[in-house]
């Protein structure tokens, strides 16, 4: 796969867990999750097919939005965290600048670790993750 491609691999999993991913706080659900990312983002895929121009927009703007706040992720797992911080980013009243140094607490975190070290698309871990990132995002610096 090229590079292209899995940016816009990457554009598509934030929207499909935009989309799926329920709750308010520290508490994440994800909804309709059948153990398989691809199947989640076939089903978003359809419905997207379906969104009509606000909701497009929405999440156009949503993800300009967001990465105009975010500074920059590097390492391992970088995918995981920019969803995770996307949809907790997205979710948060006071929409704020994500530093990398923010990043670097953030995926250093002990309870955000232990959700990569093994099955991150198991819904536990997505949803502990989710939450996380949100604890961590929360705090003021």
């Amino acid at each position: 796969m090229n590079k292209e491609s899995k940016d816009v691999e990457l554009l598509l999993k934030m929207c499909a867990f935009k989309y799926y991913v329920k709750g308010n706080g520290a508490k994440f659900t994800l909804d309709q999750y059948k153990g398989k990312v691809g199947i989640l983002l076939d089903e978003f895929s359809e419905k997207a097919m379906d969104f009509g121009s606000a909701q497009i927009e929405e999440y156009r703007h949503a993800l300009l939005s967001f990465m105009e706040c975010l500074e920059g992720i590097r390492g391992s797992n970088k995918d995981l965290a920019m969803i995770s911080l996307f949809v907790v980013w997205d979710r948060l009243d006071n929409q704020l600048y994500i530093s990398k140094q923010k990043v670097a607490r953030i995926v250093e975190n002990d309870d955000y670790r232990s959700t990569i070290l093994q099955g991150t698309a198991k819904r536990e871990n997505i949803e502990t993750r989710l939450g996380s990132v949100y604890e961590q995002l929360s705090k003021d610096d």
